[in-house]
């Protein structure tokens, strides 16, 4: 799955690279994509300041198991940000899907598939 990806974005956008940083599959796993050092191509204008996680899948992905997320994906997704928040110092507050930040809404973006204050909650749950 990461090499499709990576070969599209290559390939038809003409990107350098996978724009994203990780990529988590239907199994839970995570990919490594680009080296989180290097700036992504995966939220126009917040490239440089941020670390690109993408789900696979399309569409509405929760509730876990109705959606495209199975409780594999979800958990590889809530361990990896809490890795990432832990090694960068990165609050919760700053955990934001495509969609929340402004150049995602002009391009029309509707990803993730899920509300990211999910995700911010549950990681504040495992903080305190």
């Amino acid at each position: 799955m990461l090499e499709s990806v990576r070969r599209y974005h290559m390939q038809t956008l003409h990107w350098s690279d996978i724009g994203y940083h990780h990529l988590i599959t239907r199994d839970g796993k995570v990919h490594k994509g680009r080296a989180n050092s290097e700036v992504g191509a995966h939220c126009k204008g917040d490239n440089a300041t941020s670390i690109g996680v993408c789900c696979v899948g399309k569409g509405n992905a929760l509730p876990v198991g109705t959606g495209y997320m199975n409780q594999a994906m979800w958990d590889g997704l809530l361990q990896l940000v809490g890795q990432l928040m832990a090694a960068y110092r990165i609050p919760v507050s700053r955990v934001v899907g495509h969609r929340e930040r402004s150049s995602g809404r002009e391009q029309g973006k509707t990803c993730p598939g899920f509300d990211v204050a999910v995700v911010r909650n549950l990681l504040r749950e495992e903080t305190t």
